[in-house]
């Protein structure tokens, strides 16, 4: 080797760095890759195209608030749009699912009035304009408050843009029922009669009732979630992270083959008989690594059904955030690098 100024040292030293930021770099591009390809990792486990139907479930969204002051807190209101959205628009073109639900908590609407609402709407759809499928929005406590919380402005602004609180949508010769719990201690009058229709529809054409909502039923024994709260002031709810055994057990009565809810971010799977196993989906936000959850549906004749239900993960925002400095600190290294050689006038030739 020839170096005319620096010495061989310097340069054995250079050449070495160069190498280990081309193994960062490689290393890097390849977690960039598997983000912008992740989704082709989640298949449907039936593996049948002509399946009735293929459910994208998000729980949990809780877009963040628009009204941040400091430049950190604006870049991350930006980035965590930006996350949700590729994940919604990577799983929705790759898998095209038939139907999308989201189980509530949108974004804390119930906290604001009506423009700071609209700003909200307006991320939420920009969030999930990828989606091309029918989509049922649940109501959740941070998006229309607990029952001492809800105003009947906040639930005509819901209803008005998300839909009715109580309604029930056939689905693959399924009754899904789509039931609001968390406005009273127990059901509405409202609900409860939805409810029993849906259980009635699917009694009487022999297919399986599915139920889903926010707030998760009752366990006797938690498992992965918490104790139930439930703290109550002139018979309104206050706090809740449970449904009461009286609303669970009249619910579990009805014989569903499946309950969803969310509001329990971490996820959970709880078998509460030999008839209903219900699944609390696992939150889509940053700090719980982007999860969502497939359900599909596949007629095999003669009134019997295959189904399957998986867990989608992503990673964490907070991973996403560092790929991002580490890929602008290694631009700026081979950089400064491309410059430092040129100052000192290295040059890899051989001696004469």
């Amino acid at each position: 080797m020839k170096v005319r100024s620096c010495g061989r040292k310097r340069y054995t030293a250079l050449r070495r760095a160069c190498a280990l930021m081309s193994v960062v770099a490689v290393c890097t591009m390849v977690l960039w890759v598997y983000l912008a390809l992740y989704a082709r990792g989640c298949g449907w486990k039936l593996n049948d195209p002509a399946a009735e139907a293929r459910i994208l479930l998000v729980a949990d969204p809780q877009i963040q608030k628009p009204s941040a002051n400091t430049y950190f807190e604006r870049s991350n209101v930006v980035l965590n749009d930006l996350y949700l959205r590729h994940i919604i628009s990577s799983l929705t073109n790759v898998l095209s699912p038939t139907h999308m639900f989201v189980l509530g908590d949108l974004f804390p609407a119930h906290e604001v009035g009506p423009d700071i609402f609209y700003l909200w709407l307006k991320r939420y759809n920009w969030i999930f304009s990828p989606v091309k499928c029918p989509m049922i929005s649940t109501f959740g406590n941070h998006d229309i408050g607990y029952s001492a919380h809800v105003t009947k402005e906040r639930l005509t602004r819901f209803t008005k843009h998300f839909g009715e609180p109580n309604s029930i949508h056939i689905i693959a010769g399924w009754a899904f029922c789509y039931s609001s719990s968390n406005r009273i201690k127990s059901c509405t009058t409202e609900a409860w009669t939805t409810l029993r229709n849906a259980s009635a529809i699917a009694e009487r054409t022999n297919s399986q009732l599915i139920i889903f909502g926010h707030t998760p039923l009752h366990k006797e024994t938690p498992n992965c979630e918490a104790a139930m709260t439930l703290r109550t002031r002139s018979g309104f709810v206050y706090e809740q992270n449970l449904l009461t055994p009286e609303v669970s057990n009249t619910i579990l009565a009805m014989n569903p083959k499946f309950v969803f809810a969310g509001h329990y971010h971490t996820g959970c799977t709880y078998v509460h008989n030999e008839n209903t196993t219900e699944y609390t989906v696992r939150s889509i936000m940053g700090d719980f690594g982007g999860s969502t959850t497939l359900f599909e549906i596949r007629n095999l004749g003669d009134d019997t059904y295959d189904y399957s239900v998986t867990t989608c993960p992503f990673v964490r925002l907070q991973v996403v955030v560092g790929m991002m400095i580490a890929t602008g600190t290694i631009v700026t290294l081979w950089i400064a690098l491309f410059f430092t050689t040129c100052a000192l006038g290295i040059s890899p030739q051989k001696r004469d």
